[in-house]
């Protein structure tokens, strides 16, 4: 009888479908009812986070009312667009429940961080990304679906530090100094006050780069220089460690294991910038295959976090004519060269036409190691894993 007097006042199927939809609770995932417009400490973000919950559980256990979250999407320039919020609808309804199921996934998965943060937070103690994602693999799927929705929270809360959740990547990059290295960073204590925590790189032994802000200051302990080494295998740099006594003396050796992380390349960017004074050169070593090649890329010209760029990484090899010349000397095939794949050739076409998109010349390329050693892979059609090459390439002149 409800529903025919309903049919009655409403005329179009329209109309009576938006009738029939309950009211929508918003629910905003921006700070910006703080005077500053951000969450400046962690008592306001927790609070903030209550609140949303807060909002979220009596909506649907109390009203029975469904709630939309509005935030702020981070774009790719780092910029948001404030017209067009992004909307998160719960629960879903209608014919958007099946095309959109997605969506409630998203929902959950926003929902899960925020509760995480608020019972981490005042423990004051940090916790990895990767350990937040092993505490439901089959809600998160990805790790890199953690960091997507905590930089969102971030970036809605204005909170730019990564340590400002207490919620920092599982450390990565590994490091060998024969003298101390000192990291002094700035540690968000309150709001508006900061005080120093000086972290030591130990010497003498391998040790996982510590984590540390941006804006940290790095400090070497020693009086004469050194030479940075950078070789891409974990393999390769343990290898270098057990016969360190053959490289040149102060040397000290990196390796990111494969890719870098963000605190790989940070770390040598600081290094650059507080240590140039100290440090003869810096060499990166990786496979003699087009991957190694994209790699050293990685640390010198790469267009994901551009900032982290370290320009005084010299790509020194491994080249493919270093392994030939090293079979030669031999006498016999030290190191087992591979035919470079379909793949293989793929990727080396396209860094090549990537280095010289500026149609410079490429004898005063900066970049002409990389283009040669691409064009000498193409040409020999060979690869080569660097783990059994000489310890005496590592010496630098």
């Amino acid at each position: 009888m409800a529903l025919e007097k309903l049919s009655k006042k409403y005329r179009t199927r329209q109309e009576l479908l938006k009738a029939l939809t309950p009211r929508t609770r918003s629910i905003h995932l921006s700070s910006s009812g703080h005077s500053s417009g951000s969450a400046s400490s962690d008592a306001e973000v927790l609070y903030h986070i209550k609140q949303i919950l807060s909002l979220a559980a009596n909506s649907l256990e109390q009203q029975q009312q469904p709630f939309t979250i509005i935030f702020q999407n981070k774009t790719r320039g780092g910029s948001s667009n404030s017209n067009v919020p992004t909307r998160l609808d719960f629960p879903l309804n209608g014919p958007h429940l099946f095309t959109h199921r997605f969506r409630l996934k998203k929902c959950s998965i926003l929902l899960n961080l925020l509760k995480i943060v608020m019972e981490k937070l005042p423990l004051g103690k940090n916790t990895t990304v990767r350990d937040i994602f092993y505490s439901n693999v089959e809600l998160f799927q990805r790790q890199a679906n953690v960091v997507q929705w905590l930089d969102i929270i971030r970036f809605n809360f204005n909170l730019s530090p990564r340590k400002s959740l207490n919620i920092i990547p599982a450390q990565k990059g590994l490091i060998y100094s024969p003298f101390p290295i000192y990291v002094h960073d700035k540690i968000m204590t309150g709001k508006d006050e900061f005080q120093i925590q000086k972290q030591t790189v130990s010497h003498g032994k391998p040790c996982l780069i510590p984590f540390f802000q941006d804006d940290a200051i790095i400090e070497l302990e020693t009086t004469s220089n050194c030479n940075l080494v950078i070789v891409e295998k974990e393999a390769v740099f343990t290898k270098l460690v057990s016969n360190y006594h053959r490289l040149n003396a102060n040397t000290v050796l990196i390796t990111g294991k494969g890719f870098p992380d963000f605190l790989t390349r940070l770390f040598l960017k600081k290094l650059e910038q507080d240590c140039s004074s100290l440090i003869s050169s810096c060499s990166i070593f990786t496979d003699a295959d087009p991957y190694g090649i994209s790699i050293a890329l990685n640390y010198i010209n790469s267009s994901a976090n551009a900032a982290y760029n370290c320009a005084m990484v010299d790509y020194r090899g491994i080249y493919i004519t270093q392994v030939l010349a090293q079979n030669n000397r031999l006498g016999s095939k030290a190191i087992q060269l591979l035919n470079l794949s379909q793949r293989d050739c793929t990727l080396a076409k396209n860094l090549i036409v990537s280095l010289t998109g500026n149609n410079e010349e490429i004898a005063t390329s900066p970049f002409k190691n990389f283009i040669v050693e691409c064009q000498r892979e193409i040409f020999f059609h060979k690869k080569a894993e660097m783990n059994e090459i000489d310890a005496s390439i590592f010496q630098l002149p």
